[in-house]
């Protein structure tokens, strides 16, 4: 597996089986109620088995959760440290200071 698959699809597989348990249901049962083999539910649940969307709305229902709960939160990638230093000669170069300095005010409120 790759990394979006050790980072994503683990992290579901964790969510679903404690989901499965807090609802009282077994891999079997939780299998017979959305239709799938207590295998697949088993793979799905070690991580081995990628799972299709609907499939994840199938699980949710039958362990009366929100599906959203089952996502995994994804860290998303941060803003690179700005140099304002550095891009203030650089826009000083190119042009007036007056708008350099306004656009370093405009960037530093975001």
């Amino acid at each position: 597996m790759g990394t979006l698959d050790n980072n994503f699809y683990r992290p579901v597989a964790d969510k679903i089986r404690e989901a499965r348990k807090s609802a009282n249901l077994t891999q079997k049962m939780l299998a017979g109620n959305i239709g799938l083999t207590r295998a697949a539910v088993a793979n799905i649940e070690s991580g081995r088995q990628q799972i299709l969307l609907h499939t994840l709305y199938n699980i949710a229902d039958a362990c009366h959760t929100d599906p959203f709960k089952l996502l995994p939160k994804i860290a998303m990638p941060q803003k690179a440290d700005r140099n304002d230093d550095a891009l203030k000669k650089e826009l000083n170069k190119k042009l007036p200071a007056h708008s350099a300095s306004r656009i370093l005010n405009r960037l530093n409120r975001t």
